[in-house]
């Protein structure tokens, strides 16, 4: 069956629910694995975007300020590794050397860029040591 096929079905059956009845037996198993299987069914969920999860927001403001932060690393090496091999191919072809004012930008991000390795890197490896003394649950 298809989606268009099985919304009436779906429709019909809600209209059909008696609130008073419950869907599941309280003492079925099926409660309890549904229990186990996400703490949404058990607890109380609050929805949070994806972009925070992803920055990790659920854990630490810290953490999405040095996400952040290794974000804007690789978008400023990637500027400086584009624009060098610019310079660079437009000097091996056209025989030139780039002018200060356009290296003297450079410069400065390459060392912006160097010293926001060292972060990435920090940040790395807190990360994976916190990642090797989380709780996760896994099937018995």
């Amino acid at each position: 069956m298809t989606l268009e096929e099985t919304t009436p079905l779906i429709q019909q059956s809600l209209k059909n629910f008696d609130e008073d009845i419950p869907l599941v037996n309280p003492s079925s198993p099926l409660l309890a694995y549904l229990e186990n299987l996400t703490p949404c069914f058990s607890t109380d969920c609050r929805g949070k975007y994806v972009v925070s999860l992803v920055l990790g927001g659920n854990q630490s403001s810290w953490l999405v300020l040095f996400n952040g932060l290794l974000i804007v690393y690789n978008i400023l090496r990637f500027y400086v590794i584009h624009t060098v091999n610019i310079l660079r191919e437009e000097g091996e072809h056209g025989g030139w050397s780039p002018r200060k004012n356009e290296i003297d930008p450079l410069i400065t991000m390459h060392i912006v860029v160097k010293s926001l390795w060292f972060v990435a890197v920090s940040v790395g490896l807190v990360n994976l040591i916190s990642s090797l003394f989380e709780v996760v649950q896994v099937p018995a």
